[in-house]
């Protein structure tokens, strides 16, 4: 094995791995429930391998600590603080987290098409808009921040992706439907890289010509046909996952108005 194509080579093995894992899966169930938790918990099981030991990857909820402020759907796979982020809920296929300790988030497709396109895109969408406030303020001379989406954040914004197994011949149109619904006022609500694996990459370009995983100002939407789709996703999101941190989570803030009873002495 040359040294220079080894991580090609071993993403070829596990593109292989995962297609043959989740068809396997996929022939024992008839119901299409079944057939949703086993491409989910294939890529999730191949994530928990090759994620960076800080970064979590399970399905769940997630929630805000503002009052009104709706829920998550049952989302595919959240990546978020396996360190620092308090699990709410834990029983077993339902987690929910709160959403300052999570980082991405990536809805899974058996076969992506116009409708479970748009299904994908609401659904990563509906996380991405989400409030990100309770956290304990940050004091001090030294204040982290990130820029992303073009704008300087005091926490990681949410990074969203959608990944599926196959998908319809035509690209373009798919990539053409996620410009057009681009949001490109608020950049951090729109969808940032897709993945079709052994396929093709729809992702951003800069004008610099580099590709990135997020959808920034200066970038355009475009796609790469290639049956190394697997190992291009896995370094785009590492490229941004590797530098996550995350403020300490105030906890409080979800109490809402919930009362504890008067202190006394």
């Amino acid at each position: 094995m040359k040294s220079e194509n080894s991580l090609q080579i071993i993403f070829q093995g596990l593109s292989q791995k995962l297609q043959a894992d989740f068809e396997l899966l996929s022939s024992q169930f008839s119901h299409s429930l079944s057939t949703g938790e086993a491409r989910e918990f294939v890529l999730k099981e191949l994530l928990r391998q090759y994620l960076p030991a800080k970064l979590g990857a399970e399905k769940g909820i997630i929630i805000s600590s503002v009052e009104n402020e709706l829920p998550s759907k049952q989302i595919d796979i959240i990546i978020y603080d396996k360190l620092n982020t308090p699990v709410l809920y834990n029983v077993e296929n339902l987690r929910i987290f709160p959403i300052e300790g999570v980082y991405a988030v990536i809805e899974v497709k058996s076969n992506l098409d116009s409708k479970t396109f748009k299904n994908a895109i609401e659904n990563v969408r509906s996380v991405k808009k989400m409030t990100k406030k309770a956290f304990i303020e940050q004091k001090g001379a030294i204040v982290s921040t990130v820029n992303l989406y073009g704008k300087e954040w005091k926490y990681f914004p949410v990074m969203g992706f959608i990944f599926s197994y196959a998908g319809i011949k035509d690209i373009k149109l798919l990539k053409d439907k996620l410009r057009q619904d681009d949001d490109l006022k608020n950049l951090e609500n729109n969808i940032d890289t897709v993945c079709i694996l052994n396929n093709v990459i729809i992702t951003n370009q800069n004008t610099d010509g580099k590709i990135v995983v997020t959808k920034e100002p200066d970038t355009r939407r475009g796609f790469i046909k290639t049956s190394n789709s697997l190992l291009l996703f896995y370094l785009l999101m590492m490229h941004v996952l590797t530098q996550t941190w995350m403020r300490p989570i105030k906890m409080t803030e979800y109490a809402f108005k919930t009362t504890f009873g008067d202190f006394e002495i």
